[in-house]
């Protein structure tokens, strides 16, 4: 299943050289980012006052939303109240620190912001395991606010089968001449 993500991120398409940040995002949904079988298209939120109809007019899997947007002139908090808390929403920032935490911590009170990603290792390189780290942290987030679980909940005493499977077992037959 391919999920659609939306970026909400001031510098996703900067003017400044090496700023933008679209590129960085794109690698997320590389087939090579070495999480088989967990494919995401990335929507991009154009400017702040364009959120309201995106979300209108998307079924999101799940946001990932930059910390500071002051490129904008807008604060996280109003960001994070129209989003809901029905979606998982992942945080990145550059740099976590005293110049954010207050919105952090508004953000942590939101039941569905759990997720919180370091830019550095969005836009590391894929060899080094910060882009799959990244997706594996979103693809943890997403069923479980599905209602889904890969983990079994079970209670004391309930009762619970084990199949092991052995590996097949290749062998050569000869055939002799003449057979």
């Amino acid at each position: 299943m391919k999920h659609n993500i939306l970026i909400i991120d001031d510098e996703w398409r900067s003017d400044e050289p090496g700023k933008a940040r679209k590129l960085e995002y794109r690698k997320l949904e590389s087939r090579d980012s070495g999480l088989p079988g967990f494919e995401i298209d990335l929507d991009f939120l154009p400017e702040p006052q364009d959120l309201e109809a995106m979300l209108a007019r998307s079924d999101y899997s799940a946001y990932i939303v930059d910390v500071i947007l002051d490129k904008w002139g807008v604060r996280l908090s109003s960001i994070l109240q129209k989003l809901g808390d029905k979606i998982p929403i992942a945080l990145v920032s550059v740099g976590w620190d005293r110049t954010n935490i207050e919105e952090v911590n508004a953000a942590w009170e939101k039941r569905n912001c759990r997720s919180f990603l370091q830019w550095s290792e969005v836009k590391g390189d894929p060899r080094q395991g910060g882009i799959r780290r990244t997706l594996m942290q979103i693809s943890k987030v997403i069923p479980e606010y599905r209602g889904l679980s890969a983990t079994p909940s079970l209670q004391e005493g309930d009762p619970i089968c084990i199949l092991h499977l052995r590996p097949p077992v290749w062998r050569r037959r000869s055939v002799k001449a003449g057979s």
